[in-house]
């Protein structure tokens, strides 16, 4: 993993904390906004896709379809989207300026290494068979290494353009 030291630590816990206690707001918020019919149509649909009879590719459509939501939900509930990613964008940023040079680069290779395995996974939870293991496996060892490295890339000129940004 990222070494860190004890500083960093308190710092990243109390981010963790903060980023926690605000994601708790947003999550009541948004059951604030769905009746208890959705909330109910919601929960199965999940269990669906924990389940792997609804692929992650079709999990919002799902939802979508068994929620029915009025258009004041909608936007609601995009607003309150709207938020989290913004909360969670805030709470990276955060996270990574305790970070040094060094283990900003460490943590980013091992979420492009993360990113890349699960590239070639099933979707949904789906167990391959195993002449689909194999299948896998081939094209991982084939491509695995050039969507690691195109990712990196991809990442760090990312990252200099937000530098630059600023």
């Amino acid at each position: 993993g990222v070494q860190t030291c004890a500083l960093p630590i308190s710092k990243l816990r109390d981010i963790n904390a903060s980023f926690s206690e605000k994601q708790s707001e947003l999550s009541k918020k948004r059951e604030g906004v769905l009746t208890d019919q959705q909330k109910t149509a919601q929960a199965e649909v999940m269990q669906k896709i924990r389940d792997g009879s609804v692929s992650r590719q079709e999990a919002g459509e799902t939802i979508a379809a068994a929620l029915k939501l009025t258009p004041e939900q909608k936007t609601q509930l995009d607003s309150i989207e709207n938020e989290t990613r913004q909360l969670f964008q805030d709470a990276t940023a955060q996270k990574l300026a305790v970070l040094t040079d060094e283990q900003r680069a460490t943590l980013r290779k091992q979420m492009v290494t993360r990113s890349v395995e699960r590239m070639f996974s099933l979707p949904g939870g789906l167990e391959p068979s195993d002449e689909q293991k194999v299948t896998l496996k081939t094209l991982q060892d084939e491509l695995g290494a050039k969507l690691t490295d195109l990712t990196e890339k991809l990442a760090t000129i990312m990252t200099d353009e937000r530098r630059a940004a600023r």
